[in-house]
């Protein structure tokens, strides 16, 4: 997923660079002041597409990490419960009945 919308960043960024330059040439601008906004847009654009790339990496792991949290707490809560002596011993005599 995040494969793919690098890509389109990229591609996105390389078009809004282009446009930036033709059309500002259509319109009379000078390419030694259109490069370098078209740059400094098409970085700004490309940056905070990483960034969003980035924010919803770190979501999608702390996620992740709460639900191993959860897991692993109530693993430990079930191991809990199976470790009391009475428990035991009521696991013990349905088995002898069971036989």
């Amino acid at each position: 997923m995040y494969a793919a919308l690098e890509t389109r960043t990229t591609v996105l960024t390389a078009g809004v660079v282009i446009s930036i330059v033709v059309f500002g040439k259509m319109f009379g601008g000078a390419l030694y002041g259109l490069i370098p906004l078209a740059l400094c847009v098409g970085s700004g654009v490309y940056l905070w597409m990483k960034d969003l790339i980035n924010q919803g990496r770190n979501q999608e792991w702390q996620s992740e990490k709460e639900r191993g949290e959860v897991v692993s707490l109530k693993f430990w809560i079930c191991h809990a419960c199976t470790d009391v002596p009475g428990n035991r011993k009521s696991h013990s005599r349905i088995s002898r009945m069971a036989q």
